[in-house]
Formats: structure tokens, C-alpha cells, sequence
């Protein structure tokens, strides 16, 4: 039965009487009933629009999206000057300084031809990250423009890794000081040692208008914390052999200037030596070996070690002969002579468990002089590089 009629039966009376109101009650029924209906209908629009209103809102509300920002370096590298500092909490670069560095054989920074200045950071300027103390900096960089001496550092304070340091009082209101920090180039392996006449000396200067101390504390604490890097690394120590090591690493020549390539020892220590059988044989007692004491280092640094003969002296005419010992990855060696082509020789005795190889070079005339002997790997690349005797003439007269 559906809702009207029940209403109908509901009003309906068995009498012919009408109670008030009673004629119209379904209709003021009908009326509220589409009353309620249309107020339903405008509540349930309003709720949509709300919701539509939001589903338009909450993208505009939403926060924009967080770009992650680069966290600033807590290690910087100067490698021209050989030095890695990780920055003292509070602190940070706030300029580089950049000068002229000549890098050596080796260097990949810059990648630039071997000895021709070019442009490099040479030192940082630190500053508080706050700006308090305000007006206070830190220049770290090398000596430059001034040449410290020895003198002037030794007597001072070491560091953990024994490098010496020594504290200079300021000379005015703003200048904190510096401290001098023995910072020598060492060369690195396979590499000529252009050592200077000066040793370079690694400069740590406070400047602050106000609370020295507190920078001073702050440079005293980068002066512990400097790290060396490139060419003020120690070289590991060079492979070397037992003193009594006897090894026979090649013959060569003929006749009058046969000779013989060996390492062996002699008065306790071990040599590399060239024995002439020839002149062994027929000249007065002791003639025929050319021995020198071992220099592992030499050879480890340059690359090669050479030794010089001269094989007119018992031969006339024969010139001169060169020979010594290059690091195991020498492939060749080429002897640049003044004036004339070079000459490139292999090297020999790799097969004899030895850390270095052994060359030879073809007879050289005499009174030539050697410009460089130069070190190259199987690919042909300079691995070093001696500037053997100095340039002088090579066995002048008797």
C-alpha cells in the first residue's frame, strides 16, 4: 500500500462529519512534504560545493616543493700546494685565492704541459658562518711572496705527524698572527725532483678587529688539522735488495768492450757494477769493474741511474758507454745528446726477481754532452727523467 492511501484511510471517518482542518490536511501534507524535498535538494548542493570548492583549494594550499640545497663542503683539497683541510666547525670558505703554479711530470692539475705556469688556487680565506667575531678571517696559502728560512720555524711546536710549526704575534689592532707550518714539496714518484733552495713553508693568518683569542684557538686547531695531499706526500720508502744479493742481469759488446750488467756486492754493500772481461783480463790488477753503492731513491724518483764509462781509455776510438737502472715499468730509455739524434735502448734483466730493470746505451762519442735521460713505459710515455752529469762534456782527454 503505498504512503498516499495509507494517509487517506488514516484521515477517513465513518461518520459524515468533518474535524477541523480536515479537508485541506492532506495538502498542507503534500506542500511541507515538497518543502522538505527542495530544502534537501539546496542542502546537498551546498555540500558539493563545498567540495568542489576544496578539491580547487587544497592544491593552492599545498606547500611547493622542497628543493634540496647542496650541504657546504666540510673538506677542501688545495692540491697545488699540497694540502687538504676538513673547516673547523662554524667556519667556511668564503674566497679562493688563485696564482700561478708550474706543475710537475706527472701532475694532472692543471692538465698542462710539464713546467709552464698556468693558472691554480693557491690558498682559501675562511670566515665564520655567523659573522661573529665580526670582521675576522683566516688566509691559508704557502709563502709566495716572502721566503721564510729553516731558522725561522725550527725551535717551534710539531704536529702529530712531526712537520714543525711556530706561532708569529700580529703587529697590529686587527692582525692575530700567523702560524708557519714546515710544508716541504716531495716529489712524486716517477717524477724529477726540482727540489727548491728555499723549502716551502704552508702559512695559516688570522686578521679580526676584536677576540683574538678565539682566533687564534680556531687558526691553532687548522694548523693540526691540515692534511698533506699530490706533492707533500711522503713517498713510501723505495724497494731495495739485501746486501748480498749476486745477480748477473745481461752481457753485451764485443771484443775489447764486452761487458757484463750485475748487481753484486762490494765492502758490505750492494752495487750495480759493469765488468769489462777484456780489460779484467789484460789490464793491471783491479781495472775492468765499474761499481757504485745502490741508490734506490735516485732511481725511484728520476726513474733511471745512470753511470758513465769510458771505453776509450783502453780502447781508442770506442767512446763512451752509458748504463745503469730504471724502475721495473721502464719499458726504454732514450739518451737526448746535444746536437746529434737520440738513441733509444730496451731494458733488459726483468726476468731476474729484481725491483729494477738494467740499460745500456749504444757507444756515445766522446766529449758529447747529455742533455736528459729519459725514462719511457711500454706505451712510450716519459715515466721520468735524469739530467745525467750535469750537461758537462763526457770523458774528455786522459
Amino acid at each position: 500500500m503505498s504512503l498516499d492511501t495509507e494517509l487517506r484511510e488514516l484521515f477517513g471517518r465513518d461518520d459524515e462529519t468533518p474535524w477541523p482542518g480536515e479537508a485541506t490536511a492532506y495538502d498542507r501534507f503534500l506542500r511541507r512534504r515538497a518543502r522538505r524535498a527542495r530544502a534537501v535538494a539546496a542542502a546537498t548542493g551546498l555540500v558539493l560545493v563545498a567540495l568542489l570548492a576544496g578539491a580547487v583549494l587544497v592544491p593552492r594550499l599545498r606547500p611547493s616543493p622542497v628543493v634540496p640545497v647542496a650541504p657546504a663542503p666540510t673538506k677542501v683539497r688545495v692540491e697545488s700546494q699540497g694540502f687538504e683541510l676538513r673547516l673547523p666547525s662554524g667556519w667556511k670558505v668564503d674566497r679562493e685565492l688563485m696564482g700561478t703554479h708550474a706543475p710537475a711530470a706527472g701532475e694532472t692539475f692543471p692538465a698542462t704541459s710539464i713546467g709552464v705556469p698556468q693558472p691554480a688556487v693557491v690558498g682559501l680565506v675562511l670566515t665564520p658562518r655567523s659573522g661573529k667575531p665580526p670582521g675576522a678571517s683566516i688566509t691559508i696559502t704557502t709563502d709566495v711572496n716572502e721566503r721564510l728560512d729553516y731558522s725561522q720555524v725550527q725551535g717551534g711546536s710539531r704536529r702529530a705527524d712531526g712537520r714543525e710549526y711556530r706561532y708569529h704575534r700580529g703587529s697590529g689592532p686587527g692582525d692575530v698572527g700567523r702560524y708557519a707550518v714546515m710544508w716541504p714539496d716531495w716529489c712524486h714518484l716517477g717524477m724529477t725532483c726540482q727540489r727548491s733552495a728555499w723549502p716551502r713553508i704552508l702559512l695559516v693568518t688570522g686578521s679580526a678587529p676584536s677576540d683574538h683569542d678565539q682566533v687564534r684557538q680556531i687558526m691553532k686547531r687548522i694548523v693540526g688539522a691540515l692534511r698533506p695531499i699530490t706533492n707533500s706526500r711522503r713517498p713510501p720508502p723505495p724497494p731495495t735488495v739485501p746486501a748480498r744479493t749476486k745477480v748477473l742481469l745481461g752481457t753485451g759488446g764485443s771484443g775489447r768492450t764486452a761487458w757484463e750488467a750485475r748487481i753484486e756486492p762490494l765492502g758490505g754493500n750492494s752495487g750495480f757494477s759493469i765488468r769489462f772481461p777484456w780489460l779484467q783480463k789484460h789490464g793491471k790488477k783491479g781495472q775492468g769493474m765499474h761499481w757504485e753503492s745502490l741508490e734506490p731513491q735516485d732511481i725511484q724518483l728520476q726513474g733511471t741511474w745512470t753511470l758513465m764509462d769510458c771505453l776509450s781509455w783502453w780502447s781508442p776510438g770506442s767512446g763512451v758507454m752509458l748504463s745503469g737502472l730504471a724502475r721495473r715499468e721502464v719499458a726504454s730509455v732514450r739518451f737526448e745528446l746535444e746536437g746529434r739524434a737520440p738513441a733509444t735502448v730496451p731494458t733488459f734483466g726483468r726476468d731476474k726477481g729484481l725491483p729494477w730493470v738494467a740499460y745500456v746505451s749504444p757507444t756515445v762519442p766522446t766529449g758529447s754532452r747529455i742533455r736528459r735521460v729519459v725514462a719511457l713505459d711500454d706505451a712510450g710515455r716519459e715515466v721520468g727523467e735524469e739530467h745525467a752529469f750535469q750537461g758537462d762534456r763526457l770523458c774528455g782527454p786522459i
